[in-house]
């Protein structure tokens, strides 16, 4: 959830609301706790001064069931970290996800940049209520896929991928908005030293303090002798996956190098179920294609996110 904390400062240039229903379609923890969680921290924190409208989000994968796994994130999403005076679902907007993102791109076509940080349900399921969808957006920063078949919940298999892999082929396939991915590679290519990362949560601010609690959780997953993540994290450093994808959003000068090339995703093979594949020749003749990103400047990362939790 830390690409929560990058939207804080940049509230002008993505819109939170579509942000929200894709971030937040994370099939690791149950349908209630993920949509109070977000309530109770946005009502905790009041980062925005006004009452936040959130929609419920789709939980299920497009096509197959779920994938289950350890919850790095924690069962809420948040850390497990408890709320005192936490609103409760209530507080949810009735309408749902998928038809305020239609709603919302056809007031404002062509002016909203989404960035999709979870499995790809929602949008999967948007272009198929209103196949025009893609083309109404301005462009579009996704976290997740591949791009050297390594997995991080199966053998080849990135979670936001692997989780709903029917979902991202249809994104894949039928998006023709200007994408840029952010694939498991690239983040950990790109991760920060543990000094910074300390530095970043003992700002003496609320919102660095709870970016710390939220946080404990997934760190121990780092530690290569966790049982549940031994050779997955294969490079040291404090890893925020899904902040570079809302970095490249923000900023688009945040990406320093990409690669132009067709993508889909893998979805018969019994290894190779939700891998990304990059189609480097050209072979599957596709006219739309995505900026698979490959290098970034880290010094203006390290600077939204400290900015984000001043």
């Amino acid at each position: 959830m830390l690409d929560l904390v990058v939207l804080k400062e940049t509230t002008h240039v993505v819109d939170i609301k579509n942000v929200l229903d894709e971030a937040l379609t994370n099939a690791r923890v149950m349908y209630d706790w993920i949509n109070l969680s977000v309530l109770q921290w946005m009502e905790h924190l009041q980062w925005w001064g006004k009452k936040f409208q959130f929609t419920k989000v789709h939980l299920l994968p497009y096509l197959v069931v779920l994938w289950k796994g350890p919850m790095y994130h924690g069962r809420d999403g948040l850390g497990d970290v408890p709320v005192p005076n936490a609103p409760g679902l209530d507080h949810l907007q009735k309408e749902h996800a998928v038809i305020a993102m239609l709603r919302i791109i056809n007031e404002k076509p062509g002016q909203i940049s989404l960035v999709a940080t979870g499995p790809l349900t929602n949008l999967a399921l948007a272009v198929k209520l209103d196949p025009t969808f893609p083309q109404k957006l301005k462009n579009m920063f996704i976290m997740g896929g591949n791009e050297e078949s390594r997995g991080n919940v199966t053998v080849c298999g990135e979670f936001n991928f692997a989780t709903d892999p029917e979902a991202a082929y249809v994104v894949l396939n039928e998006f023709t908005c200007p994408t840029y991915i952010a694939t498991w590679e690239f983040t950990c290519r790109n991760s920060l030293s543990w000094e910074f990362y300390h530095e970043w949560v003992n700002q003496n601010t609320k919102k660095a303090k709870f970016m710390e609690k939220i946080s404990e959780h997934s760190i121990k997953f780092t530690d290569p002798k966790h049982e549940n993540t031994s050779n997955i994290f294969w490079t040291s450093g404090f890893v925020s996956c899904d902040s570079y994808a809302m970095a490249a959003a923000i900023d688009e000068s945040f990406v320093t190098k990409a690669i132009e090339t067709a993508v889909s995703v893998e979805l018969n093979g019994s290894l190779t179920r939700g891998m990304m594949v990059m189609d480097m020749a050209g072979l599957l003749k596709k006219k739309n294609k995505a900026f698979v990103i490959n290098k970034c400047d880290l010094e203006k990362f390290k600077g939204l996110l400290i900015a984000a939790l001043k």
